[in-house]
């Protein structure tokens, strides 16, 4: 299904390529990724299929790694009760007066920095943390996550199923190009603010 998705966008912007033909301008990072696939003195050939991996990698990196991010943040809050009770308090607290700053409980992670410092103990290196290999998209991700969370515990009441205890939820996880949930969060959501603020009317 991905993949006819992928096929669909392709389609669409060589449609355009060729009806504006000269006067085409790239719009996007697949226009661009097609003009480089049709250079000839290309060392390494670029074809259609790597221009569809490219394409699904962005995807993939601007939009499924933080919404991972967050279930997996929301997973741990519900690990901790104690610890959503207090960002929860703190968020309701602050609001009002726009603005968020929630204590952060630091003193247990295996990390002391993911952009730089000392990382001689690191448990955590992200992949491209810094230098030129660093992800473009980091600081704009990390701005949404800590905003989509934020709205999250502010307009929501989390909970467990009935039944299900914090030693049951389980963390496995899957690897691949993302690391995921082995089994998708089960929570129980309930809207805590006036029905109005929900409406996107």
């Amino acid at each position: 299904m991905f993949d006819r998705f992928l096929e669909h966008v392709i389609d669409e912007h060589n449609e355009r390529r060729r009806q504006e033909g000269a006067s085409f301008v790239a719009n996007d990072v697949v226009d661009v990724l097609l003009q480089i696939a049709d250079d000839p003195n290309l060392e390494v050939k670029l074809k259609r299929e790597g221009v569809k991996v490219f394409t699904q990698d962005l995807i993939a990196g601007g939009t499924e790694s933080s919404a991972m991010t967050v279930e997996w943040a929301i997973s741990e809050l519900l690990k901790k009760p104690e610890v959503l009770a207090k960002a929860t308090e703190e968020l309701d607290r602050v609001i009002g007066r726009g603005r968020w700053v929630m204590e952060k409980d630091i003193t247990s992670l295996p990390y002391i920095d993911t952009i730089g410092g000392a990382l001689a103990d690191a448990m955590l290196v992200p992949r491209g943390r810094d230098g030129r290999r660093m992800c473009l998209g980091y600081s704009l991700g990390l701005k949404v996550i800590q905003v989509s969370l934020a709205n999250l515990l502010h307009g929501f009441a989390w909970s467990l199923p009935d039944g299900v205890t914090k030693e049951q939820l389980s963390m496995e996880e899957i690897f691949g190009l993302l690391t995921l949930r082995k089994f998708p969060l089960d929570a129980i959501v309930e809207p805590k603010l006036p029905a109005r603020l929900y409406s996107t009317a």
